[in-house]
């Protein structure tokens, strides 16, 4: 949950929209990072995603 709330937030900040799937692979990604790398590093990758949409 804490995930999707990152992304809302990130997400409503930005001018472009993200798609279904886009949000579809942060969350995939970022899941796969939170349990092998730690939730650090799975909030890294979200605000870097974030940080390269316009």
């Amino acid at each position: 949950m804490r995930i999707i709330n990152l992304i809302e937030e990130l997400g409503s900040e930005k001018k472009t929209p993200i798609t279904i799937q886009q949000y579809q692979d942060i969350i995939n990604k970022s899941s796969n990072l939170w349990m092998s790398n730690g939730v650090d590093e799975a909030f890294r990758f979200i605000r870097s995603y974030f940080n390269f949409i316009d």
